[in-house]
């Protein structure tokens, strides 16, 4: 979609082992509307994160292709100083694209289990020329966004769940954790032991005997 965003819920159908294609349909789970960016779609932002965090070399043509449209947005409405010291990212950052997404959760930028998995794409690799004749970068929207999840005050564990998980994303720790993963991993050496061999019990020793003693006689 142009706006990067998708729905909760689609139906697919396997045209082969190796394609899948929209299937038309109504379907929906867990009281989420179908066709809204909300609680269910939210996710898949943050899933596509992770593979580009931890997976750098193997998602980046993937991710990419996925992200481009949602940082055009983001880029396109980000303020890096903004008048009420919190709306870094506008509203508009997360736009509907009928007829695949309908609506977007209404106030996301408060409601941290849509806001915190989005502002987590922005460890992907967004391209340099994205920010010609900007005066932020990449570094200054993943600063803000560290910003807007670590107020934790009077959250509920849901949405306190994702602030956590958005921090741990945006700091860099699925990237090292991704790193750890995939560097080389030597097999353990076993220390050299000398055979030790096994212990013998010594040979019995005889009794010693006492010489015989001559009986005295009277003269």
């Amino acid at each position: 979609p142009g706006t990067g965003l998708v729905p909760n819920w689609a139906l697919v159908k396997e045209i082969n082992p190796q394609t899948l294609a929209k299937a038309d349909g109504p379907f929906s789970g867990s009281g989420t509307p179908q066709y809204e960016f909300g609680a269910e779609a939210s996710r898949t932002m943050w899933r596509i994160a992770f593979d580009a965090a931890a997976y750098p070399d193997e998602s980046a043509i993937q991710s990419a292709a996925f992200l481009d449209p949602l940082y055009a947005k983001l880029i396109e409405n980000f303020n890096p100083s903004p008048i009420n010291g919190w709306e870094y990212f506008g509203e508009n950052s997360l736009q509907a694209c009928s007829p695949i997404v309908s609506n977007v959760f209404g106030s996301w930028q408060w409601n941290y289990f849509i806001s915190a998995p989005v502002f987590s794409t922005l460890v992907g690799g967004i391209q340099t020329e994205s920010f010609t004749d900007k005066n932020f970068n990449q570094q200054t929207m993943v600063d803000a966004a560290c910003d807007r999840v670590k107020d934790t005050a009077n959250q509920g564990y849901y949405a306190l769940s994702w602030q956590v998980i958005a921090q741990m994303t945006l700091n860099g720790e699925v990237a090292k954790a991704g790193a750890v993963h995939q560097s080389p991993q030597s097999a353990p050496t076993q220390s050299p032991t000398t055979p030790q061999p096994n212990p013998t019990s010594q040979a019995p020793q005889p009794n010693p005997t006492v010489a015989p003693q001559p009986i005295p006689t009277v003269a």
